[in-house]
């Protein structure tokens, strides 16, 4: 909430400063402000289905709402990026800008950077206290606006030494980022409705700790997908064949228990018991 302050008072200053002192630059930068305070608003209501509780007809919980909304955002994302793109190309060749941007311009760019930099601090900060990936990860999207502002900056900075085109030329790289951010929206949600696991060496971590539980022997197939921020797995353990059922049911459940209460990302844990590798 305190970021979607800040975004919507950046965006507003970006935008009025910018028709008012002729920094095209700026007011793109104003635009990327508001979609970033659109996003803050729509994370938040689709939070609002994506975080209900499992019921019959979910039993793994409705985290792929959020899945599909971020796809829908980040398509947005890239359109509106590829438009103010084109629309920055255009300028260039027609040559549109012949105004030197007010210095105005510049002290906005420059409270926009820090701005944007102290909220990355911030929200990273409160992120690693409360073991939130999701606040982690808007912590460094606040870091690429105050890049994106830096390259305003520098462009509007050029543009007061006569380098007018400048100032559109940044504007075209702001355009640029902002279609980055939409890419990955929506190949982060392809890639999860595709049901893609775990990177390696996450996956490598998970097995250790499964191999590092009293009684299990060894483990195989171990198998997980993503669902929103939740990680889903299943594995079977190897334990001693003169094991009761019972006994090796018990280690099975100190196998699921060790892995979510060690990794937040991890939500449910399948294990199926063997007395051998069976691969």
């Amino acid at each position: 909430m305190i970021g979607s302050i800040i975004d919507l008072l950046l965006g507003l200053s970006k935008v009025i400063v910018g028709l008012m002192f002729n920094s095209h630059a700026l007011l793109i930068d104003g635009i990327h402000s508001f979609s970033d305070l659109i996003t803050d608003f729509f994370v938040l209501m689709i939070s609002r289905f994506a975080h209900d509780e499992p019921d019959q007809e979910h039993p793994y919980g409705h985290d792929r709402i959020e899945t599909i909304g971020t796809f829908a955002l980040g398509s947005l994302i890239m359109f509106s990026a590829g438009a103010l793109a084109y629309e920055s190309i255009e300028r260039l060749i027609e040559n549109k800008q012949q105004l030197i941007p007010g210095w105005p311009t510049l002290v906005i760019a420059f409270i926009s950077i820090i701005s944007k930099e102290w909220i990355f601090r911030y929200t990273k900060s409160v992120g690693e206290r409360l073991r939130s990936p999701i606040v982690v990860a808007n912590a460094w999207h606040s870091r690429s606006d105050a890049y994106s502002s830096l390259v305003v900056f520098v462009g509007i900075g050029f543009s007061f030494f006569g380098f007018v085109w400048f100032d559109t030329i940044a504007a075209f790289i702001v355009a640029l980022m902002i279609g980055k951010i939409g890419w990955d929206f929506v190949k982060n949600s392809v890639s999860e409705l595709a049901d893609t696991g775990v990177d390696k060496e996450t996956l490598k971590e998970y097995r250790e700790t499964i191999k590092s539980i009293h009684g299990v022997q060894g483990a195989h197939n171990l198998r997980s997908r993503r669902m929103g921020y939740k990680v889903i797995l299943d594995v079977n353990v190897e334990v001693n064949d003169i094991l009761t059922v019972s006994e090796g049911h018990e280690i099975s459940s100190w196998v699921a228990k060790a892995l979510i209460e060690k990794y937040d990302e991890v939500y449910d844990v399948v294990v199926h018991t063997d007395i051998e590798n069976d691969m």
